[in-house]
């Protein structure tokens, strides 16, 4: 497949704090401000379900999204969604009665067939955004969690259908979801890449990383 010769250009996401409470997961380390952004879509892949209407009655979704490292090599886990032809980050929406961490265990066992450490710690990031899923419009917030497998992981496996998992370096992988960006088929594909390549963005950004915000909070 030909590649573009340039990778989309992601806009700085501009933060901002949000004193919603958040469902506690299996750790204490909770700050009491998350760093809040709006899933920023550029200019050429955007279209009307990406944007806020106040006309619109939206579903709330909570979802929990995870960059999910191998300890033993430092990769990260990356799904390809083969039915909209884009990638994303391990992740999905909340059931009701499961906390943060109940959550996390379920959809990384679910979408990579991995067990995970409890010790989630804290959410480093809160996403926002509005967009169209299967003619249903949504108002998404997901709570970002760096996550670490227990035990082994399986290259290349397919857990649920038209999905494929997929594991590598942290920027190589960021660099990957860049060069598919033109290559989604729908409005929710282009969200989905969108909105986990803000995270991966700010996940890999100096001092905005969960290490730090993990250490913050603690003091």
């Amino acid at each position: 497949m030909s590649q573009p010769d340039q990778p989309a250009s992601l806009p700085t996401p501009e933060l901002t704090p949000s004193p919603a409470p958040v469902p506690r997961p299996t750790s204490s380390l909770i700050p009491m401000l998350i760093p809040t952004i709006r899933t920023s879509i550029p200019f050429g892949f955007q279209d009307n379900d990406h944007q806020y209407d106040p006309n619109i009655k939206y579903n709330d979704r909570v979802a929990v999204r995870a960059v999910l490292r191998y300890p033993l090599n430092q990769e990260i886990a990356m799904i390809y969604c083969s039915s909209g032809t884009f990638w994303r980050l391990p992740g999905s929406q909340i059931e009701d009665g499961e906390d943060h961490g109940i959550a996390l265990a379920r959809i990384m066992m679910e979408e990579t067939g991995c067990d995970i450490d409890p010790d989630i710690g804290a959410p480093f990031l809160k996403v926002e955004g509005w967009c169209k899923d299967w003619g249903v419009y949504i108002h998404e917030t997901s709570y970002c969690y760096p996550v670490k497998v227990k035990g082994l992981v399986v290259e290349g496996r397919q857990i649920k259908r038209f999905c494929q998992i997929s594991w590598g370096p942290v920027l190589s992988m960021k660099s990957l979801m860049e060069r598919h960006a033109d290559r989604c088929t729908s409005a929710w594909g282009r969200f989905s890449l969108f909105r986990d390549l803000n995270i991966m963005s700010y996940y890999t950004s100096g001092v905005n990383n969960p290490v730090f915000i993990v250490r913050k909070a603690r003091e």
